[in-house]
């Protein structure tokens, strides 16, 4: 009903963690029973799917994110909130040095990575022989400087970021390629998403 008063019409509605299974199916190979780990990391939300043989077999969601790095370093640094996210995505805000940001975003990508390897450690329990060959990180967190260094430290698992138009093509001279490829792991959901039809199951 809020989507309809928003004067749209719903044809599709779908769980983050299936829209990119959708899409991680549509990009990458599929290896028969293979379990890999994507980890979508939004502001408020980072959502952690297991894929075995490219089906969702464990998904959780942990209300950690983005915000986090802008908090810490408001309380850290004492700054407001639009200096602290400028500084997020490597941005300059007054005389604030590197060697003062990167403790504190080394701090909360290493929470972010410990909550990571708890789920993965926790699906593996249940999973007696079990492995995980990989993670993908997505989302806007996976572009911050050292995180995935940072979970594969953690997990000792490989970590690539995604790239959800990895076997999509597209006009290039509608779309800037360099532009595609800054933007691509903030749109995995979305394009996910993009995949589903009416009918379709």
């Amino acid at each position: 009903n809020v989507i309809k008063e928003a004067g749209l019409n719903p044809v599709v509605i779908d769980v983050d963690s299936f829209a990119l299974e959708n899409m991680y199916e549509a990009n990458y190979s599929i290896v028969p029973n293979e379990s890999i780990a994507i980890v979508n990391i939004g502001a408020g939300v980072m959502s952690i799917n297991v894929l075995k043989g490219g089906v969702t077999a464990f998904t959780r969601a942990i209300t950690m994110g983005g915000n986090l790095f802008t908090e810490e370093m408001q309380k850290s640094l004492n700054i407001s909130f639009k200096d602290a996210e400028a500084l997020k995505v490597g941005g300059t805000v007054g005389d604030i040095h590197i060697s003062a940001v990167q403790p504190v975003v080394d701090k909360v990508c290493g929470n972010i990575a410990l909550e990571i390897k708890r789920s993965i450690d926790f699906y593996l329990g249940g999973m007696p022989g079990e492995y995980i060959t990989k993670i993908y990180i997505s989302g806007g967190c996976s572009k911050i400087a050292g995180l995935s260094n940072i979970i594969q430290e953690r997990t000792g698992l490989s970590v690539e970021t995604m790239n959800p138009f990895n076997a999509i093509e597209y006009d290039q001279r509608s779309f800037d390629p360099k532009y595609i490829e800054e933007v691509s792991p903030l749109l995995a959901v979305a394009v996910g998403l993009a995949m589903r039809k009416l009918g379709d199951r």
